[in-house]
């Protein structure tokens, strides 16, 4: 049950989050960014990380006027979808880069999320006590009348 509890948590914490874009020369190391890239940089990331690819998710590493280099988290293909990846780094230049979005935290998305998992539990409650109350016999759910 612990467990089920801490995925749901994780579930509802990464879906509270939106990329929302940036500026490329606000682009600093050690934040989280989802990059589109060019078709320049599709091509030159093919032989890297394989072709097709739209966008790359990370931690940026380092970040200079030039480019930067992104810690891979996911890989969005255009012909096969989302993949995950384990943090390898990879080069991009700024011709590479057609658009930079930072990972923020999505208020709409988190109020939705604690809304829905209230109703739920309120709704978990009010079963288990409906449950209890029914088995216990009597009008009330108090003790079975004597006979």
């Amino acid at each position: 049950m612990r467990r089920l509890g801490r995925l749901v948590g994780l579930a509802l914490l990464s879906g509270c989050y939106a990329y929302a874009p940036i500026a490329r020369r606000a682009t600093v190391a050690g934040s989280s960014v989802r990059v589109t890239l060019s078709d320049a940089g599709a091509l030159a990331v093919s032989p890297l990380i394989g072709g097709s690819v739209d966008w790359i998710e990370g931690e940026v590493r380092e970040a200079t006027d030039s480019g930067m280099t992104v810690a891979l988290r996911t890989v969005r293909r255009r012909d096969s979808g989302e993949s995950t990846w384990n943090g390898e780094m990879i080069p991009l230049r700024s011709v590479d880069v057609e658009a930079v979005s930072t990972r923020t935290l999505s208020r709409a998305r988190t109020a939705t999320a604690l809304t829905m998992l209230s109703a739920a539990g309120v709704a978990l409650i009010y079963g288990i006590a409906h449950a209890l109350g029914a088995g216990a016999g009597g009008p009330g759910g108090g003790p079975p009348d004597p006979p």
